[in-house]
């Protein structure tokens, strides 16, 4: 983990099957990407990423939050995610 990044991979035999790529918040790590390999959809590599990372947060004690941001998938819900809105904001910067 880099200072607010951080990038998590998962490898099942020497390969990549899933892995993403966030950032740090305060108590939360925010996850905008979360890519699998389709070969191991078998596996569900996505959510045994998932479940290790926020094993080895809650281990660390500094983070309270885990956000996959975005999205309705079935993997976010299975983790216990729940539903809440965001607000989108468009700023042109060229009218300033």
């Amino acid at each position: 983990m880099l200072d607010n990044g951080i990038i998590c991979a998962l490898r099942i035999d020497g390969q990549i099957a899933a892995f993403f790529e966030g950032f740090k918040d305060e108590q939360s790590i925010l996850i905008p990407r979360l890519a699998i390999d389709t070969d191991y959809d078998r596996y569900s590599p996505g959510l045994l990423l998932c479940t290790e990372a926020i094993r080895n947060c809650y281990k660390v004690g500094e983070i309270a939050k885990f956000n996959l941001l975005r999205g309705t998938e079935k993997y976010k819900y299975d983790l216990g995610g729940i539903t809440y809105f965001t607000n989108n904001i468009e700023i042109d910067l060229r009218s300033v």
